[in-house]
Parts: C-alpha cells; sequence; structure tokens
C-alpha cells in the first residue's frame, strides 16, 4: 500500500498548486527541455528510473538510490540552429540508516545565425540570447522502499535587451512496489519569474505519474520499460504518454526506442547505449514530423569505479565520518612517493 499513499501525496500537491498555473500559454520552455540522451531515446518516460546520473532531473527522489559519485554531460543541436548544454553530478550520502543523495545540474542554450535586420534590411549583428539553468536537488529512501526528493532551481532568460529571471522547485516521488516494479509521481517546475516586457508568463509545471518495469533480468540480458503521463498545467499543451523500453545485452551494449502519445510532432525515438568499465556513451535520434529530427550524445562517468580503476582508496562515509560497507563511498587518492606520477584527488 505505499504506493497508493505516494501518489496520494503527490496528487494533495498537485491540488493546492495555484490557481494562476491554469494559463493559457507558458514561458521559459527550456525548463521542460529533456535533454539527456538515454531518456530522450525512451519518449522521456523516466520519473520512474534511478540508475542514471540523470535520473533526478526527472524525478529529484531518483537520488534516494545513488550508489556512487556519477557525472554526465551531453550536447546536442535542436531545431532553428538551438544547441543545448547540459552537465550533472550525484553524490550518495547516508542519513542515519538511511540512503541519500545530492545532485547539481548544469543548463545552457543558445541560438546560433540568428541575426538582427532593420527596417530598412540591414543587418545588425548577431542577436544575444541564452537560457542559463542551475540546480541543486536532493533526494532520501524512507524505509528501503520509497523515496521522496526536492529540487531548487535558479534561471536566467536573455533575448537582446530583454531578460527575464526566475526560480522552480520540483517535488518527486518513487515507490518500488515489488522487486520488478516502481511507481512515480513528480510536480514540475511549480515556481515563478519575471516579465520580459510587462506581463510575465507561467512556468511549464507539469504533473507526471510514472511507472518502470524490469520485464527481464539475466547475466547477459536485461529488458526493462517505462511509462509516463505527463499533465501540463497550460491549456494549449496536450497531456502526453510516453512510453519506452532498452535491451540490455551483457550490461555493455543497449538498444532503446520510444513512442510519445498525444504530440503534434513525430512520436517516435531511438536509441543506443555503450557503457564500459564506469563509462557510459549515449545516443539518441528523436523525429519531430515535419520540422526534422534531432541527434544527441551524452556521456557519464562512474567515478567510484574510476577511481578504483586508478588504485585510489575508496573510503564509505557517513553523515561526514567513516561507516559501514554499505555507506556511500568518499574517495581518498594514495599519498605521493618519488619517482611516481604526481595525481591529486577531486
Amino acid at each position: 500500500m505505499r504506493a497508493p499513499r505516494l501518489l496520494g501525496l503527490l496528487a494533495a500537491a498537485l491540488c493546492l498548486a495555484p490557481g494562476g498555473l491554469l494559463a493559457l500559454e507558458s514561458g521559459a520552455d527550456f525548463l521542460d527541455a529533456q535533454i539527456p540522451a538515454r531518456p530522450a531515446a525512451m519518449a522521456g518516460a523516466f520519473a520512474a528510473y534511478s540508475d542514471d546520473p540523470v535520473a533526478f532531473l526527472w524525478n529529484p527522489a531518483a537520488l534516494g538510490a545513488a550508489a556512487e559519485p556519477m557525472v554526465s554531460a551531453t550536447h546536442f543541436l535542436s531545431i532553428v540552429d538551438t544547441e543545448f548544454d547540459q552537465a550533472s553530478f550525484i553524490q550518495p550520502l547516508r542519513i542515519g540508516d538511511s540512503k541519500a543523495g545530492m545532485g547539481m545540474n548544469v543548463q545552457y542554450d543558445t541560438t546560433t545565425n540568428f541575426d538582427q535586420i532593420d527596417a530598412a534590411g540591414n543587418d545588425l549583428g548577431a542577436v544575444e540570447n541564452y537560457d542559463l539553468l542551475v540546480g541543486g536537488s536532493a533526494g532520501m529512501s524512507l524505509g528501503g522502499t520509497m523515496r521522496l526528493g526536492f529540487t531548487a532551481k535558479v534561471f536566467d532568460s536573455r533575448l537582446l535587451t530583454y531578460e527575464a529571471r526566475g526560480f522552480a522547485v520540483d517535488l518527486g516521488g518513487q515507490s518500488d512496489v515489488t522487486d520488478r516494479m516502481t511507481l512515480a509521481a513528480t510536480l514540475m517546475n511549480l515556481g515563478t519569474q519575471s516579465a520580459y516586457d510587462q506581463v510575465a508568463d507561467p512556468l511549464p509545471t507539469n504533473f507526471d505519474l510514472a511507472g518502470r518495469y524490469l520485464i527481464f533480468d539475466a547475466d547477459e540480458e536485461m529488458i526493462q520499460m517505462g511509462a509516463q503521463l505527463d499533465r501540463p498545467f497550460s491549456t494549449d499543451l496536450p497531456i502526453t504518454l510516453g512510453v519506452g523500453g532498452e535491451y540490455s545485452y551483457r550490461r555493455t551494449l543497449v538498444f532503446r526506442a520510444g513512442w510519445l502519445f498525444g504530440t503534434q510532432l513525430g512520436p517516435f525515438s531511438l536509441g543506443v547505449g555503450f557503457k564500459w568499465h564506469g563509462f557510459s556513451v549515449d545516443y539518441a535520434y528523436n523525429s519531430l514530423g515535419d520540422l526534422g529530427m534531432t541527434n544527441r550524445f551524452s556521456v557519464s562517468v562512474e567515478l567510484g569505479t574510476l577511481f578504483q580503476r586508478l588504485g585510489w582508496t575508496v573510503d564509505p562515509i557517513q553523515n561526514g565520518r567513516p561507516s559501514g560497507e554499505e555507506a556511500p563511498v568518499h574517495v581518498t587518492a594514495p599519498a605521493w612517493e618519488p619517482g611516481t606520477p604526481h595525481v591529486t584527488a577531486p
């Protein structure tokens, strides 16, 4: 009965959302940009996952299952020459007997070949434009099968001489109903922003319900799938349902596919991933119908695995002090000796 309690909690948060969010249009659409490749290849149906360094971007509760420090970075070129870059970092923690984690995220996008032309047809040069977002997240496991999380983020958006700034929060929960099934709910982008000119648009706040199911898990092969229902608080945007899955061979080569129902753009996505000794490279192809398509690449590194391969000592940490073997890791570089290369741990 843990899952009904979780969904009831998030539904209550939905009911408490300000009525002004039910607006005809929303601003700061870059808050909804789903940049990393693995989730993008599975139609964004990722709020119930917790095994990826970017999972907390879909649901901060995923940090309650963080196993080791990880970093991730993504770059892709979208339509109309808009470039997106994103980087994130997660660090597992332990609070008492409970697993926890923290995460940080930086996102930046800009449109190139965007020139200003005056009434006489003169080219006045490139238009300065960008969106910059910085966020911090925390998540914690409650009772081993339920996780809750929170994200706070600030952003700055500029177009020529106009600028808007704002902040938003994300709330999320996950519940492991069985060893194979996880249910999740999130309330994303709840906040406000200043006006570019005279009137400030509402943020693209969404309420999501999601699930993940592990279909098959063996030494050489694994198949899992997820589904996510996205209910925007903007009446001009449709409710969408994303369904995606992945097949993993020997935990090394991964194939992914997804389908997004309810969108007027191209609905399908494909992807492939390769993982080796803690390094992962992922690719995603997303169709956008008549607008074309996008390709994106992501790279992630399991820092604990990398440090161990470098011969660094990995000590567990609990509340800032050494603890038992199951605690998250803290890395200490070995002392330098004459005649050996000198490496300093971050």
